[in-house]
């Protein structure tokens, strides 16, 4: 996965698509229902986007995603993993995931996201048994970074290319040869013996419980949320669901809150005209100078300085 073989690739029109406001993943179909593979290649930039680029969520499918140009920092399952570029990295399925820019410099990755049934027969063979079962249920542990530094890296990123060439380019029998570099790329993983037993099996179920809480801040970040009601929702006391959420997420319920309303902020200073104070109102603060100070903290300028740097020409930025 040479950097400088994307850069060629970008230069003669791969699509990079900037989106505003990534989609929950967990909502989305990935591919087709007789080829579930599909590939998103974006390319996001501050400061259109809260420092996370891409929401936390999760899916039932597996993802290869590979860092084209940039560097970023991934949270998955709790810890944050540093990719720069031409590197990759592998989110097993029911992974709870997000990603944000480091710097807040340009990232554009490439997200290759794949349901096993993609690779799984009718029949239960030696490879569903022996492989594919402990990926589905979390029995195993796959590395981290995927580099050029080791033979069997630089052999994998080779062959996630090969997915997305074929994928971009659509010729004949390209599903044949997506099913093979994926096959190719397990094969891999598996001979070179870097697969460990998972001890993180259990994190699908904390995932299903915290999932509700953090789906509710989503849909109610405009109003008063409460630790005390969000750990009510789940079911878990207070202490415990303060340490799950943290845990899945990277962040504390209340940091979690913050930085999502300050992202919704973001996007309405940029996209409306609202006054700054409506803004704040709007995304969740009753407070004036907290949204001030806060949105100060995480984007180093004032809400008005923020509009009057980043909003296009036909947004009024004089409002207060």
């Amino acid at each position: 996965m040479d950097p400088l073989h994307l850069r060629t690739r970008d230069e003669r029109g791969i699509r990079m698509e900037p989106i505003l406001h990534p989609e929950d993943k967990e909502d989305r179909k990935h591919g087709t229902d007789d080829f579930p593979f599909a590939l998103y290649d974006n390319y996001l930039r501050y400061p259109y986007f809260s420092r996370y680029t891409i929401d936390p969520h999760w899916h039932e499918e597996m993802e290869f995603l590979l860092v084209v140009r940039g560097n970023a920092r991934v949270l998955r399952d709790g810890e944050f993993v540093e990719v720069g570029e031409g590197e990759a990295l592998f989110i097993p399925p029911r992974t709870f995931h997000a990603a944000e820019s480091l710097d807040h410099q340009p990232f554009h990755f490439i997200a290759l996201v794949f349901h096993l049934d993609l690779l799984e027969g009718e029949v239960q063979d030696v490879c569903h048994k022996r492989y594919f079962t402990g990926i589905k249920k979390r029995l195993l542990s796959f590395p981290g970074v995927i580099s050029r530094k080791t033979l069997w890296g630089k052999a994998i990123l080779h062959e996630l290319m090969e997915v997305v060439d074929l994928a971009d380019h659509k010729g004949p029998g390209y599903e044949l040869g997506i099913k093979g570099a994926l096959f190719k790329v397990f094969s891999l993983i598996f001979s070179h013996g870097v697969v460990q037993k998972s001890e993180v099996a259990g994190d699908v179920y904390a995932v299903e419980k915290i999932l509700p809480a953090l789906e509710y801040i989503k849909e109610h970040y405009q109003e008063n949320l409460s630790v005390d009601d969000l750990a009510r929702l789940v079911y878990l006391s207070k202490y415990h669901f303060i340490r799950e959420f943290k845990r899945l997420t990277g962040r504390t319920p209340v940091e979690f809150i913050n930085r999502y309303r300050v992202h919704k902020a973001m996007a309405m200073l940029i996209e409306t005209d609202e006054k700054v104070l409506n803004v704040a109102y709007e995304c969740g603060f009753n407070d004036m100078s907290y949204f001030i100070r806060l949105f100060h903290r995480f984007t180093g300028l004032t809400p008005a300085q923020y509009r009057r740097a980043y909003a296009p020409r036909g947004v009024k930025t004089g409002g207060r």
